[in-house]
């Protein structure tokens, strides 16, 4: 989800929209659509603690996370996944940055993206072809790096009228909930009736699957404790001289952490129960 301010709300999220165009497309056999975000993190982030936002039982995940992929081992992030939900289909969903948009075809990010989801089983939706040929309609390959075509592409799609270069708006949020929606919807018809799918707005970078297989990725002995909230961790002996401290302000999103200003200060933690 993208920040959340005093003009924006989850409401009207890209992952609101996806859950009200599937419950439209599909009724009562539509999946329930469950979110987890965090603010201003990388995607490493959610390469840990993964059990703890991901049942078991889970039949899909997305991971939206392509402007956030820096200093991430995305093969580690989809092992995790793969480990919480043994049986679930994974695809990335990407909203692209602006920088993203400028050079689909060569940005690092991106190869990156299509590298980690061939060798770890996974799809990748891209909706930046998509927001192309809506805006500039018979000229989707028009170069974006300036002009006329770049402001017309960023206003259409990016919050603050395009000077925000990530977050998308309201109409943003609403086209890539439904392309999703319908990625998701087309899937599922495909497989429970066993018809390969022809066209897709998926692509892989190797080949068009109806979901690609899930795999099943042994534990290996991973062992974790988490906590999401600096306010919860179970500091043994008090805080002294450490402080409590929300860095979220300037974001309206409370971000607590714990910081000293002695040097050589150290946290103890504990007692941690093992497994």
């Amino acid at each position: 989800a993208g920040m959340l301010s005093a003009s924006c709300s989850i409401e009207r999220s890209w992952g609101r929209w996806l859950a009200t165009v599937l419950d439209g497309l599909m009724g009562a056999t539509a999946p329930t659509v469950e979110l987890n975000f965090k603010n201003a993190v990388a995607a490493s982030y959610f390469s840990r603690c993964t059990k703890n936002r991901v049942g078991n039982r889970t039949k899909i995940v997305l991971l939206e996370v392509a402007p956030n992929v820096w200093d991430t081992d995305l093969r580690a992030l989809l092992r995790a996944v793969h480990r919480a939900a043994p049986h679930a289909a994974v695809a990335f969903v990407v909203w692209p940055s602006q920088a993203m948009a400028q050079s689909p075809h060569t940005n690092k990010d991106l190869r990156d993206i299509e590298a980690a989801a061939r060798d770890e089983n996974a799809d990748v939706l891209h909706v930046e072809q998509l927001l192309r040929r809506v805006t500039l309609g018979s000229q989707p390959e028009v170069p974006l790096r300036r002009g006329g075509a770049a402001r017309r592409y960023a206003e259409s799609w990016y919050a603050q009228r395009g000077q925000d270069a990530v977050h998308p708006n309201a109409w943003g949020h609403l086209l890539l909930g439904a392309a999703v929606a319908h990625m998701v919807s087309m899937r599922l018809d495909s497989a429970r009736c066993h018809v390969p799918l022809t066209h897709a707005l998926v692509v892989n970078g190797s080949r068009p699957s109806a979901f690609a297989a899930s795999r099943k990725l042994s534990d290996q002995g991973v062992w974790e404790r988490c906590w999401d909230t600096a306010d919860t961790l179970p500091v043994a002996g008090g805080l002294s001289p450490w402080l409590l401290v929300d860095e979220g302000g300037a974001k309206r999103v409370r971000k607590l952490g714990l910081v000293s200003h002695s040097p050589g200060s150290r946290l103890r933690l504990g007692p941690l129960t093992a497994p």
